[in-house]
């Protein structure tokens, strides 16, 4: 899922993160989440990151989260493009 850059397994992918009962299948979930990208994988990672009761969750969602390009600014396209209101 996560090579394949399914979006639409983002939340499913989180749910596995947050509750499956194998440490493996998290880990995979948040390599997956980082693959695929976006705010809401990068959000869950962050999370993660900071709050699993898993130390080993905690390493893997950091790592991932290190290796994701920075966020968009605020108010910019993914482009870099400013993006406006209204019309010009």
């Amino acid at each position: 899922l996560g090579r394949r850059k399914e979006a639409t397994a983002v939340e499913p992918l989180i749910r596995a993160l947050q509750m499956d009962g194998a440490i493996e299948v998290r880990e995979q979930a948040a390599q997956s989440l980082g693959m695929i990208g976006g705010e809401q994988a990068r959000e869950a990672l962050e999370y993660y990151a900071d709050h699993s009761i898993f130390p080993t969750i905690r390493r893997v969602a950091a790592a991932v989260l290190g290796e994701l390009p920075p966020p968009a600014p605020a108010g910019e396209a993914i482009t870099g493009t400013p993006v406006t209101q209204g019309r010009s």
